[in-house]
């Protein structure tokens, strides 16, 4: 029995975050460059900047495992890594808006 088109694209869409993280993670470097800020929020984000790749690849595990047994939970798990993928590029493309935005007036 094949996958479905709808699964394998789904699993690329949700695979695709995996893409940025390399640039994201050159970057991270510099969470800590604010001296006021708090250092445990700043491991914490650091930490979850590591280990998403790692989040995405047990995603993608399981809705593989789920597919056979039950395709629409493995469905769901797709399409929730892509939607939460989806939330975080538009919440910062909205913040940095907002923040030019700010600066501007």
């Amino acid at each position: 029995m094949q996958k479905s088109i709808l699964f394998k694209l789904l699993r690329g869409l949700s695979l695709l975050p995996f893409l940025a993280w390399p640039m994201v993670f050159n970057r991270s470097v510099f969470i800590f460059d604010n001296p006021n800020a708090i250092i445990t929020a700043q491991y914490i984000i650091l930490f979850a900047i590591i280990l998403y790749p790692l989040y995405l690849i047990a995603n993608a595990i399981i809705s593989n495992m789920l597919y056979y047994n039950a395709k629409i939970c493995s469905i769901l798990i797709n399409l929730l890594t892509t939607g939460i993928a989806r939330f975080y590029c538009i919440a910062g493309f909205v913040y940095r808006i907002l923040s030019l935005k700010a600066i501007m007036y």
